[in-house]
């Protein structure tokens, strides 16, 4: 059994929540539902945060001072930094997850970055595959910066004014089948079976999705798959998340 899957520079597959025209208070209470949620399937802890000010400690009590005392409110523009260093630190975001340790034995453990997780685990492959295990956190969230008492500061990923928080993956890990470009021989299409890993993480992501899309409706908006972002087989994953195949 081996590790096949790999980390990219780019989305591999994205759900979007499009929060409408919502009240402030009700989209605070949304993002508290999302990052417990997170927490509690444990497919989005945020350990560090340097764009929020978050060094230690828990995240959520810092946006919703900051959104109680400022008017502000960080729907995800905390993430947008990626794992690039902010003033020498980076973001930090765990979740626990399957891979095959070096004995050949799926194990679990919180991981914060994928790529450099698989460099550890395929040191050989790295000279000439670093293009495949790129620094990436198991899970994406990215979105506005709304600033409701200074609307000229709010910072909008897309169109100004239109509140959308994108939740992506920049890995295949996920995926009950991968390409394999790691694999001795490899093609364009999953065939590499990851089912041993994603069936032990992946039901976790897909329940944190569901609780998302239900907040998301809850609050009057809506809930897509980006049909343009689409890696993998189209019946891998849909608007539910990643589908596992028996």
């Amino acid at each position: 059994m081996e590790n096949l899957w790999i980390t990219n520079g780019d989305e591999l597959v994205e759900w979007v929540a499009d929060l409408g025209a919502a009240d402030p208070h009700r989209l605070m209470e949304w993002l508290h539902r999302v990052l417990t949620a997170g927490e509690r399937h444990e497919v989005y802890s945020v350990r560090e945060a340097p764009l929020a000010g978050l060094h230690s400690g828990s995240l959520l009590p810092l946006l919703r001072q900051r959104f109680e005392q400022e008017g502000v409110l960080d729907l995800g523009h905390f993430a947008s930094s990626g794992m690039r260093l902010i003033d020498g630190r980076t973001l930090r975001v765990a979740a626990r997850m399957a891979y095959v340790d070096a004995r050949g034995e799926v194990v679990e453990d919180e991981v914060e970055n994928l790529g450099s997780l698989l460099r550890a685990l395929r040191p050989a492959d790295v000279p000439i595959s670093a293009g495949l295990m790129v620094d990436c956190p198991p899970l994406d969230v990215s979105g506005p910066l709304i600033d409701f008492r200074h609307p000229e500061r709010s910072i909008w990923r897309g169109t100004a004014g239109r509140v959308r928080v994108r939740f992506s993956l920049r890995t295949d890990i996920w995926f009950p089948l991968v390409i394999g470009f790691l694999a001795d021989t490899t093609d364009v299409t999953p065939v590499h079976d990851n089912r041993p890993q994603a069936s032990r993480h992946t039901p976790r992501l897909n329940a944190f999705l569901a609780e998302v899309r239900a907040a998301t409706l809850d609050l009057g908006g809506s809930w897509d798959l980006d049909e343009e972002i689409r890696y993998t087989r189209r019946d891998l994953v849909s608007a539910a998340g990643v589908v596992l195949l028996e």
